[in-house]
């Protein structure tokens, strides 16, 4: 059994229930607040800890790595908050970003970014437009020598290939802040270039993805 296939089997029970909400079509706002209710509901009755309710919700999309995009909010909430709501702070929230990356690191391995590379980049994106990841997390992840998971050597390197002008343009925003906190054009013009090449890399090698991007600014108006 591949790593992905033990870390499911570890979290089935809610990743599966999830997993039959976010394959509905039309995948739309009233889905949104039913998985939302769902995994709450489930996490209280089963007094799960918001970590775990990350790695069910990514799994549970595994199949439908767009969803995540469509559900960026509610992924934000859980990496961000704890069960009782409380911000994660220091080290906590530092260990809440790593296991997100690492459940990324699983969902690559187990092919459900094959082809669908700017899926990847948007969900990466939304995370820290949302506060949920931070620069420097992100610089650090793909500076590292070996994944945060159980990721081969190769895997963790096409992986980092892949992210090369994600992480190049997150540690331009980072260098242009340091030049000048209030040049917010530049880097309005900047995310501005970002989102043209996720646009471009959804089109890359025949992907038929569905832009479940037109979603968000409807879901966007509504809190977690």
């Amino acid at each position: 059994m591949s790593d992905l296939g033990r870390r499911v089997s570890l979290d089935d029970r809610l990743s599966r229930v999830l997993e039959e909400l976010i394959r509905k079509e039309p995948f739309d706002l009233e889905c949104v607040k039913e998985v939302k209710k769902v995994l709450f509901v489930l996490r209280n009755e089963r007094k799960l800890h918001n970590t775990k309710c990350v790695r069910s919700l990514c799994y549970g999309c595994r199949f439908h790595p767009d969803r995540l995009v469509t559900l960026a909010l509610l992924l934000s909430h859980l990496i961000m908050k704890d069960e009782n709501n409380t911000m994660y702070t220091g080290d906590m929230f530092l260990h809440t970003q790593k296991n997100f990356l690492a459940t990324i690191e699983r969902l690559f391995h187990g092919g459900t970014f094959k082809f669908k590379e700017g899926i990847l980049v948007q969900i990466l994106f939304d995370q820290l437009r949302n506060g949920a990841l931070e620069s420097e997390m992100i610089l650090r992840w793909m500076r590292r020598q070996g994944s945060y998971s159980n990721l081969s050597e190769g895997e963790f390197h096409e992986l980092k290939a892949i992210l090369s002008a994600f992480s190049g343009w997150v540690q331009s925003t980072i260098d242009t802040s340091d030049e000048d906190d209030d040049d917010d054009d530049a880097e309005e013009e900047v995310e501005g270039d970002l989102l043209e090449d996720v646009e471009r890399m959804k089109g890359r090698r025949g992907s038929n993805i569905s832009d479940a991007s037109t979603a968000a600014p409807n879901i966007a108006n509504n809190e977690v």
